[in-house]
């Protein structure tokens, strides 16, 4: 007999087949490899043991005419339960995929394909995913038939997104809204889709990964009262689309975000980069580069306690800018320096050209 030796509990499809054989076939099963019952009807060289819920044992009988009874040796598909490489609470889904050929099996948005954990087992969800809800995405296994896609949807949405060792997400054009943290330990393939993160409250972007790659990213975090939401970087990432500042601050950390000559839209006192530490936001500035805003200036829209951006126009050499700011005057510029004894406003803006030479610069501050 041959076939899959193992099978995840109570949802699952197996196809055994013998081979060999000659005359009339019965199937038989048993849960102990010691009594062995007939399988009513299944006289063919194919069977499809379904949802099984424990380790099953199978064997075939083949007779043929006056010639005593043949038995196979014993097939044993062993049951296991699911089992992730993460910390899960009552109501956490885990994503499952299936088995079927088709879009329907890699589907976020297929209720089936997702396990809902209730403290200690696992059910078939019958509802997707909201804000509300951890999401954990397992690597490919026995319990997990196919990793997860977002095709054109705009609908799906976490709360704390985990990908773990081994587990990969696809996007392709959609969006995925994160209310919570982001964890990349595996692999996350952007596509030309948009994530978007929202929700009150302070929540990380980081994993075991050494970059976070995203295509378009979006900061749509409301404040909580007084308290501007926060998008806080643990990891390098890159935004190779567009970064759309609408509501809460994107934190950079000590991670420097190269948005090149690719659109920065939005940006205000509602929603800025924050420069907390030495990341810089960095911008191609040049009159013949379309990335620039009305009045033909480019825009970092920056801050750290408060907004505070910057307007550059470059009439020289096509150059690559690095700025940030912090809430302090010092006599080097250094922020860690004491503080200047001469008047001043209480802000520095640290800002570097990628090539020495040849710009011609005007500069705003605000």
């Amino acid at each position: 007999i041959s076939g899959p030796s193992e099978a995840c509990i109570d949802v699952n499809s197996n196809t055994l087949t013998v081979a060999g054989n000659v005359g009339t076939i019965q199937w038989q099963s048993s849960t102990n490899d010691v009594t062995y019952n007939n399988i009513i009807g299944e006289t063919s060289t194919t069977y499809i043991a379904t949802n099984l819920s424990a380790t099953t044992y199978y064997k075939v009988v083949v007779t043929n005419g006056v010639c005593g009874a043949a038995t196979s040796a014993a097939h044993t598909i062993t049951v296991v339960n699911p089992s992730v490489s993460a910390t899960l609470s009552s109501g956490d889904y885990v994503w499952r995929g299936s088995d079927a050929l088709s879009i329907d099996s890699v589907d976020w948005l297929v209720p089936s394909n997702w396990y809902v954990y209730d403290g200690s087992n696992f059910d078939l969800a019958t509802t997707l995913p909201t804000k509300d809800i951890n999401v954990f995405i397992p690597g490919v296994g026995t319990c997990f038939r196919a990793n997860p896609h977002i095709f054109t949807s705009t609908a799906p949405v976490s709360r704390n997104l985990t990908i773990l060792s081994s587990g990969h997400l696809t996007m392709h054009t959609g969006k995925l809204s994160v209310a919570g943290n982001w964890e990349n330990n595996g692999i996350f393939t952007c596509g030309t889709g948009e994530v978007i993160f929202i929700e009150e409250g302070y929540h990380t972007i980081g994993g075991t990964v050494s970059v976070n790659a995203f295509y378009d990213f979006r900061m749509n975090k409301p404040a909580d009262g007084e308290t501007k939401s926060v998008a806080y970087l643990l990891k390098q990432a890159t935004i190779a689309g567009t970064m759309t500042l609408d509501l809460g601050l994107f934190d950079i950390n000590v991670f420097s975000i190269d948005m090149d000559d690719r659109e920065v839209l939005g940006g205000s006192h509602a929603s800025y980069v924050r420069t907390s530490s030495t990341g810089f936001l960095q911008r191609i500035v040049h009159e013949s580069v379309n990335n620039q805003d009305a009045g033909s200036h480019v825009r970092f829209p920056i801050g750290r306690s408060r907004y505070n951006p910057a307007h550059l126009d470059n009439y020289g050499v096509l150059d690559k800018f690095s700025l940030r700011v912090f809430d302090r005057v010092t006599d080097n510029s250094l922020e860690e320096s004491s503080l200047t004894t001469l008047p001043a406003v209480e802000r520095t803006w640290i800002i570097e050209e990628g090539t020495d030479g040849g710009s011609d610069v005007d500069l705003q501050l605000y």
